[in-house]
């Protein structure tokens, strides 16, 4: 029997979104990724073709990072990182989420897509979670 975890790789590799999460997931993690205080000075900023621009807020830990350079490859390798590149830029401030409600746009996924996850994923309440992260990301990218 497969796990779950499997499952939803293969469906997020076949929708094209895996570099997506697994950005997604590094910079979430970051700090635990990574020793402190590396984290608190960097910002993953793209993965594109397992290539990861990392921005650093400093010319200092600029140069410490880059001397890493291998070590966080190692550890970043499991989320699809096969190598780093480090750029001197300032980290986006992290927004605080608003505390009034906001209604979004109503966003439908392609038919063959919700097609596709109706077929692989057999749970309803899993299915309907994916197929609102799909709507979710198709609202972002109209944005």
């Amino acid at each position: 029997m497969r796990g779950l975890s499997s499952d939803l790789e293969g469906i997020v590799r076949d929708l094209g979104l895996y570099e997506e999460f697994s950005l997604e997931i590094i910079r979430r993690e970051i700090d635990t990724l990574l020793p402190p205080p590396l984290g608190e000075h960097l910002y993953p900023w793209s993965l594109r073709s397992g290539q990861l621009v990392i921005l650093v807020d400093s010319q200092e830990w600029l140069n410490e990072l880059r001397m890493q350079r291998g070590e966080v490859e190692r550890r970043l390798s499991a989320l699809g990182v096969r190598s780093v590149r480090f750029k001197l830029g300032r980290p986006p401030t992290r927004r605080r989420r608003s505390t009034r409600a906001v209604k979004a746009p109503s966003v439908e996924a392609p038919p063959e897509l919700v097609e596709l996850v109706e077929g692989k994923i057999k749970d309803p309440d899993l299915r309907e979670t994916v197929l609102g992260a799909i709507r979710s990301s198709l609202r972002r990218r109209e944005t």
